[in-house]
């Protein structure tokens, strides 16, 4: 290909903009959830500088994607493509410069061995590694060593797996007599570790940093001895993979080097053979942090392309003597590869399905709450697609976890998922009465037999019952991982359409811990549907189905055999799913069923899970005390606390809160035993042990029939800051007309003073 491509730019340029659209087009991420790393990694290095010698994140990819990271996470993504085109250019002029044909092939070889392209399109650090790599060695063919050893001695951190390289790299040195790049070798460790000193105690941070466990067992498992080397085509794809295998036979075939281009050839086949060596020995024995990815061979794909390209020249020097036929057949060769790489990993990488619940998480976060509003997240797939959107407003924790409602407040959202359950449990929002679900989320996927364990929650303060009532809500307008039709209704973005080749909607599924339905009695579930014929009994039916340890508890299917509908138009039917005394394991599932075996078509829409409106909200009172409204006008304190916009002052002027004041059946909640009331207050001084008293009081018949106080000596709090206090007001046989009043009561005479925010009275 030498021949039919020399003097022929215009053919790498094609190259270069195939693979940089492929990575332009990427919504998702090969690789999961360490590209989310990597990227968080490299954007908050300026603000948290020690990041720049952080291990597991590699200090070479830190400090060069540092400043493409500001620009998101696309500019990452572009970045690799370059380096990998770049690295391809370089293993072409190294394959040149040690004599080998037809080395423009290696261009198409390298970008296009599936791995490769997918990679291209990362945030990951295998591209950059063998950018480092390839160049190294590319200097080494040009008889400049001193360089190649200071570049190489950087592949360490690259990727760690660079120590070992370096062993083999020194050897050939040593072979080379190459005295004065040897001791270079460890240019780039000594550089690194110097510069560490400035955040570490010790020359040796390095070591005492190491991020990956000498056993990993436990953590990542452990596998087949030849997992790597069996997964070969998969990486290269088929046909260079066979080009590789006669690629070995040929090299092995000459013996020992003769030349110093032989050397160099011999060099890149040992640092192929040793690195494929050491991951599947670390995956076989379960050690050094191995998880058996074989997306870790990317970093050597250049140097096995080379190897592939001395196989292909075996094949060419036989069968395509005749130049024209030569040029026709790799130049036919070069467009299948491409479409086989394209093909192979399905590229450009759409979204996952969880990161495209993610995505509908955060657009209805934006119309629902508002993006001027703090996030908080524990798992860096919520900062990759929310840092460029919300910037500073973008937060990693709590706010604060010591808090009764965890520092959230209606200006906060948490948004948890399955993956930050080590972080923070689950059953720390399931269990406090100060934080509410929002909304919850979770993949769809078009085969309702996919696990399905991940969940999206977002969580902000207030009381649990009082969240949205829609538990999931399919409207299929966005195409995730399931089939839609986006044509046959023109007011609809999208629906689901279901027929004998796709007799399953999405299923939505969770536990009945997960979704938090302590006290709910039933579900409703309801869908829209459109038929273009007659439907035959029972031809698609609604499906609710309850598993208690694996085992069928409960099932329901509703068919609209018993409603009226009409052909040709929209129709909506739902049911009813018991959830009373379910156990915390309990699995709940709904989905959407079709029986038909004729060429009929079902459409579906909008199937949505919800708790039945009687039970939406308990909450019966709540002031901010943002607006000045009827309160007194000195009280309200709008300067002290910026980042409120009012509070409530106490001092001995004005010793009482506002009234929270009703009768019971002004209430309008039914089976009601008692009032919660929980309320922000903000000291700057030691409190005496009745300097104020949250109070309650229930009047009957002009008497007083409860009164409970709960005062500041009982109760845990900090100066400086912001503390939550609740207590509970018990509703004994309670009879419509009581009267039932809640405040905070602010006894010293002193000249001392508290603030107040947030009051919210609440039913349980």
């Amino acid at each position: 290909m030498s021949e039919y491509g020399r003097n022929r730019p215009f053919f790498g340029f094609i190259l270069f903009l195939i693979i940089v659209t492929l990575s332009l087009r990427t919504k998702g991420f090969f690789g999961g959830a360490d590209n989310y790393n990597h990227y968080r990694i490299a954007t908050d290095v300026f603000r948290f500088p020690d990041l720049f010698f952080d291990l597991w994140g590699k200090p070479v990819f830190i400090a060069i994607m540092s400043i493409p990271s500001q620009f998101g996470v696309g500019a990452i993504k572009v970045m690799n493509a370059i380096f990998a085109f770049t690295t391809a250019l370089l293993v072409k002029k190294t394959a040149d410069n040690v004599g080998l044909k037809n080395t423009n092939l290696l261009l198409v070889f390298t970008l296009f061995a599936p791995l490769y392209t997918a990679l291209a399109g990362s945030a990951l650090t295998e591209i950059l590694f063998s950018f480092v790599l390839v160049y190294g060695i590319y200097l080494f063919s040009q008889e400049r060593f001193t360089l190649g050893a200071i570049v190489i001695s950087f592949l360490p951190f690259a990727r760690l797996e660079g120590f070992g390289v370096l062993l083999l790299i020194l050897g050939f040195l040593l072979y080379r007599k190459q005295w004065k790049a040897m001791p270079l070798i460890l240019f780039g460790t000594i550089f690194i570790s110097l510069l560490g000193l400035t955040i570490h105690d010790s020359p040796f941070w390095i070591i005492k940093e190491w991020p990956h466990p000498a056993d990993s067992f436990d953590t990542y498992g452990k596998g087949d001895l030849m997992h790597f080397v069996s997964s070969i085509p998969d990486i290269l794809g088929w046909p260079i993979a066979v080009c590789f295998y006669l690629g070995l036979i040929k090299v092995f075939g000459k013996g020992i080097p003769k030349n110093k281009r032989d050397l160099l050839i011999y060099l890149m086949l040992s640092i192929v053979i040793l690195y494929i060596s050491a991951h599947s020995y670390l995956w076989w024995k379960g050690k050094g942090g191995s998880a058996g990815f074989t997306r870790v061979l990317g970093g050597i794909i250049p140097l096995m392309s080379l190897v592939g390209l001395m196989g292909w020249n075996l094949i060419a020097d036989r069968f395509l003597k005749a130049k024209f036929l030569r040029n026709i057949v790799q130049l036919t060769l070069s467009v299948v590869l491409i479409f086989y790489a394209i093909i192979s990993y399905d590229l450009p990488e759409k979204l996952h399905p969880f990161e495209e619940a993610l995505v509908r998480a955060l657009k209805w976060h934006e119309e629902n709450v508002g993006k001027e509003n703090e996030i908080y997240y524990f798992d860096d797939i919520v900062f990759n697609f929310t840092k460029y959107d919300f910037g500073d407003r973008l937060r990693y924790g709590l706010p604060n976890p010591n808090q009764a409602n965890l520092g959230l407040d209606n200006n906060r959202v948490l948004i948890w998922t399955t993956a930050s359950e080590g972080k923070m449990p689950l059953s720390v929002f399931e269990n406090n009465e100060f934080v509410k679900a929002l909304k919850i989320f979770q993949p769809i996927f078009d085969d309702p037999k996919t696990p399905n364990y991940y969940r999206i929650y977002l969580f902000t303060a207030g009381s649990r019952m009082s969240f949205s009532n829609e538990l999931c809500s399919m409207d299929f307008d966005e195409v995730g991982s399931f089939e839609i039709d986006t044509t046959t209704f023109p007011d609809k973005k999208g629906v689901c359409f279901l027929n004998k080749e796709h007799l399953y909607s999405p299923t939505f599924s969770g536990t009945y811990g997960q979704l938090n339905l302590g006290g709910v009695k039933e579900l409703s579930i309801d869908v829209e549907f459109f038929t273009d014929h007659e439907l035959e009994p029972s031809e698609f039916s609604l499906i609710g189905a309850i598993e208690r340890d694996e085992q069928m508890h409960f099932y329901k299917a509703y068919s609209p055999d018993s409603i009226e509908y009409q052909v040709n138009q929209w129709n909506k039917m739902g049911m009813t799913l018991p959830v009373a005394n379910l156990e915390s394991n309990d699995k709940i599932s709904w989905y959407v069923w079709y029986q038909g075996k004729g060429d009929g078509n079902i459409w579906i829409d909008n199937l949505i899970g919800r708790i039945p409106g009687a039970a939406i909200s308990n909450e019966v009172y709540s002031v901010d005390f943002d607006e000045i409204g009827d309160f007194n006008e000195k009280q309200v304190d709008k300067k002290t606390f910026p980042d409120k916009n009012g509070v409530y002052l106490l001092n001995k002027d004005y010793i009482y809160s506002p009234t929270f004041s009703t009768t019971y059946d002004q209430l309008g909640l039914e089976n009601i035993n008692e009032l919660v009331m929980n309320v922000e207050f903000f000291t700057d001084h030691d409190l005496g042990s009745s300097e104020f008293l949250l109070t309650g009081a229930v009047e009957r018949d002009g008497n007083m029939h409860v009164y409970k106080t709960l005062s500041s000596g009982d109760i845990n709090y900090e100066q400086g800051m912001w503390n939550t206090v609740k207590m509970a007001l018990p509703l004994t046989d309670p009879q419509p007309q009581d009267k039932i009043s809640i405040y905070i009561w602010y006894q010293d005479q002193g000249e001392e003073q508290i603030w107040i925010d947030n009051m919210k009275v609440r039913g349980r």
